[in-house]
């Protein structure tokens, strides 16, 4: 029912669920995205805020959960080639899978990979970011 409600959502708009049943799906979607090991973040397609981000990126990144919320995903980006390459394909509805260099919050560089792929979260247009660490990605 839920991949069902995705597809219609993108061919008809969205589709008005009652709030037992959206909150089912959130608590659903947070039991399964919490348990991934690799990172995850969801930002907003419009500025590039983030408004969640798992437990496995946190990590990763050495932020809590709380901060990474004040961020926007282009923050972490070491150079401003890579905050524009991110952009552009936000912007541009694309998918796309690539390595980058990410600042974590103390400074210090770090090689990810990240995919991106358009979404809908909340009935905004969004984008989810998985993140893993490049050296991981390369053992």
């Amino acid at each position: 029912n839920h991949e069902l409600a995705l597809q219609l959502n993108q061919v008809v708009g969205p589709i008005e669920l009652d709030d037992a049943y959206q909150n089912s799906l959130m608590d659903n979607f947070q039991s399964v995205v919490e348990a991934l090991p690799m990172g995850l973040i969801i930002t907003h397609l419009a500025d590039g805020q983030i408004v969640y981000g798992n437990p496995a990126v946190c990590q990763l990144l050495d932020i809590s959960a709380n901060q990474l919320r004040h961020q926007k995903i282009t923050d972490f980006c070491d150079d401003s080639s890579a905050s524009q390459q991110l952009i552009s394909v936000m912007f541009a509805h694309q998918k796309f899978r690539g390595e980058l260099r990410w600042l974590k919050p103390d400074g210090s560089a770090l090689p990810i990979v990240i995919t991106l792929q358009p979404c809908v979260f909340r009935s905004e247009r969004s984008v989810l970011a998985v993140i893993q660490s490049a050296s991981l990605e390369n053992a």
